[in-house]
């Protein structure tokens, strides 16, 4: 008497009975469309316009996409690697450039924060959010959402924390041990002239090899941006009190800040 399920194994080995076995197994989920779709629809020359933007501001409202989804595993995916100066959100609040939704889809908001003058350009690597699932396969279906903004100067601002140093008694025609103060800007249309006042001495690192001097300028990149470090440092040259005087700091249609210094001149010991 032959064995029944070694006749049934012999059955499935064979090649065109196994792949009508697979074939007859994968009909459940070929009958099912995964489906990925995104509303409102964009195209490369019909773009959703995010409008003008001051570098250094956001977009006001934040614009809502909704994302849904069939038949599909795992969660899905939002990237903004291709869509730089733009970020996303599930809840409104909290904003970054990669975000996930629920394998049935959701909504989610997109703002335009600009760091640099000028349009976005629309293409493959620019202005492109990539919302990405997977199917029951476990292969990728992906759609674009194609957005344009247009970053234009903002208000030229400078900050500088702390914004007073006290510097210990030090002996005239030495140097007391340097003191950092943290430097940002935005929307400059010109380098930050950093200026120290009789007795103090200033320094960055990005500036003649971080030699000290009484004068130096902070370059601003493209986008009008600062973030740096000065580093002051107390340089008496008489044995008198060096209070009520300020290194500066100044740009081109910036208010002007200033950091508060003050430091004693003292003799050296008798010898």
């Amino acid at each position: 008497m032959k064995n029944p399920y070694l006749s049934a194994l012999q059955w499935v080995q064979k090649p065109h009975w196994r792949f009508l076995l697979l074939l007859l197994l994968a009909l459940p989920f070929l009958g099912q469309a995964q489906t990925l779709t995104v509303s409102p629809t964009t195209t490369p020359t019909s773009p959703d316009e995010y409008g003008s933007v001051a570098v250094g501001a956001v977009s006001n409202p934040a614009k809502q996409y909704t994302v849904t989804a069939t038949d599909l595993v795992g969660t899905i995916s939002v990237n903004l690697a291709t869509a730089p100066s733009f970020e996303a959100s599930v809840n409104g609040t909290d904003y970054s450039t990669n975000i996930s939704l629920p394998a049935t889809g959701g909504t989610f908001f997109v703002r335009f924060r600009p760091t640099t003058v000028g349009t976005t350009t629309v293409d493959p690597s620019n202005g492109r959010i990539i919302v990405t699932g997977t199917d029951a396969f476990f292969g990728n279906i992906s759609r674009n959402i194609f957005v344009r903004g247009t970053g234009t100067p903002g208000t030229p601002t400078i900050d500088v924390t702390p914004d007073a140093r006290i510097f210990t008694p030090t002996v005239v025609n030495t140097t007391s041990a340097p003191q950092a103060v943290a430097v940002t800007a935005s929307s400059l249309t010109g380098p930050i002239t950093v200026t120290a006042p009789n007795g103090y001495q200033v320094s960055n690192a990005n500036v003649n090899g971080g030699a000290y001097a009484t004068t130096l300028q902070l370059q601003q990149t493209d986008g009008g941006n600062v973030n740096t470090t000065v580093n002051i440092r107390f340089a008496p040259t008489q044995a008198i009190a060096y209070n009520n005087v300020s290194v500066t700091f100044a740009s081109p249609g910036a208010a002007t800040k200033s950091v508060a210094v003050s430091g004693t001149g003292t003799l050296p010991p008798p010898s």
